[in-house]
């Protein structure tokens, strides 16, 4: 087991440390430095043949999923309602609670 890293190591390094850098700094959106931090990579790093290799397809067709099931969500304000019923039944539970403290 070698000690010293590679150069295409020390060129991924960099790339996370800007990356994380850019959104810790929130200079820029942590879209913007994700998607910057991906594309430095794709070329710096990897290959098109790793990139499809390596992509995980199943799981990033789930993801851009649940994000079009959210976001349909979220305009039909479905959140909105949720948090709204929560709010007045946990004040029922309260109300209900301090009468049979009173008792």
């Amino acid at each position: 087991m070698g000690d010293s890293m590679t150069m295409q190591q020390w060129i991924a390094l960099g790339i996370f440390v800007l990356s994380y850098g850019l959104i810790i700094s929130e200079k820029v959106s942590r879209t913007i430095a994700s998607i910057l931090g991906a594309v430095l990579a794709f070329i710096f790093i990897l290959t098109p043949q790793d990139l499809l290799h390596y992509e995980n397809w199943e799981t990033l067709l789930f993801i851009f999923g649940m994000m079009t099931v959210i976001e349909t969500m979220n305009e039909s304000g479905f959140f909105r309602w949720l948090g709204l019923h929560s709010l007045r039944l946990i004040r029922t539970i309260v109300r209900l609670e301090v009468s049979r403290v009173r008792l």
